[in-house]
């Protein structure tokens, strides 16, 4: 077959043979190499597993009531505060099951305001009451639905100094929380999180 080729392209003139000897290439370079688009989507996949990139995740579920010890990052103020407004945190303690670390410190928690009262004569200590309802894991950054049971930050007042029974009417007093707060959100459901094996 080689002899049978060359004779072939002995009858040929150069360029011809030139012509004849760049298919061959590309025909036998096609054979053994993949074309680059698939190369590129192989290399984009990873080597090829039995495994899938679901797989390398595991799922765990944090009880429901858990307590998640997050500082709050976003100031509220009662006066100010509107329903939906958001609300995020970050967890500055681990969420650790039966020796496991679930949800790492860092990780990030969104909600929202669900009440807000201002502070008015008739009601004269403001507050705002919050839910979380998204974390995003600290190290994979996947997010899952999270479901809190309600925080209320309340004003608070000083002692009362005035003298006599006579009944005084209160100041309003509107409650301010500044970023770095921290406090606890119960987990009002359990929790699903996923985390690298």
């Amino acid at each position: 077959m080689i002899g049978a080729l060359f004779a072939l392209l002995s009858g040929m003139d150069r360029a011809a043979v030139r012509s004849w000897v760049w298919l061959l290439a590309a025909v036998i370079g096609g054979m053994t190499v993949p074309p680059p688009a698939v190369a590129d989507l192989q290399k984009a996949r990873g080597p090829a597993t039995g495994r899938t990139a679901a797989a390398q995740v595991e799922r765990y579920q944090v009880a429901s009531g858990t307590a998640l010890l997050l500082k709050l990052t976003t100031p509220l103020n009662s006066a100010t505060a509107l329903i939906d407004d958001q609300v995020e945190a970050v967890l500055w303690s681990p969420v650790i099951q039966d020796g496991v670390e679930l949800v790492p410190v860092g990780s990030v928690v969104f909600g929202k305001v669900v009440e807000s009262a201002r502070a008015t004569d008739r009601t004269p200590t403001g507050s705002v009451t919050f839910v979380f309802k998204i974390i995003e894991h600290g190290e994979t950054g996947s997010r899952d639905t999270l479901s809190t049971q309600k925080i209320t930050l309340e004003a608070q007042r000083g002692p009362d100094t005035g003298r006599g029974r006579g009944r005084r009417r209160l100041d309003p007093v509107d409650v301010a929380v500044p970023g770095g707060m921290r406090l606890v959100a119960m987990t009002a459901e359990p929790l699903m999180v996923r985390i690298p094996r």
